[in-house]
């Protein structure tokens, strides 16, 4: 898989939440489509594999 940026969405500053530090609204931040990462929903779907990975070298060491 493509390695992405984890680094989180400074629009929303990483909450997810649409602009928390212009206005408090539970809106999903259009930039990161509401994860809180800078990469968006790509980001997201990078993060599950890097665990699902772990988990496979952990469980193929026992």
């Amino acid at each position: 898989m493509e390695k992405v940026s984890l680094e989180k969405c400074k629009w929303c500053n990483g909450t997810g939440n649409g602009a928390s530090h212009v206005m408090d609204t539970p809106y999903p931040c259009p930039d990161c489509e509401g994860t809180g990462y800078k990469e968006g929903k790509r980001a997201e779907r990078y993060l599950d594999y890097l665990m699902e990975e772990r988990y496979k070298e952990e469980n193929e060491q026992r």
